[in-house]
């Protein structure tokens, strides 16, 4: 199986912070937007729901 990666965006000189733990953020995997925060990849691996059957997002 072949291995896919995302793109990183460098965004070191926006000057950007994680908006739950305040860390520099340096690169993103898609272009930020002035509406929506922006979280490092520890936080926003702690922000994903959990993946599997139990998950029910998007199913009714």
């Amino acid at each position: 199986m072949a291995e896919f990666r995302k793109s990183m965006h460098d965004v070191s000189h926006l000057g950007l912070r994680c908006a739950e733990c305040s860390a520099d953020i340096k690169e993103l995997p898609f272009e930020p937007k002035n509406d929506r925060p922006v979280y490092c990849s520890d936080c926003a691996r702690k922000r994903r729901p959990p993946k599997g059957p139990r998950s029910s997002f998007g199913r009714r």
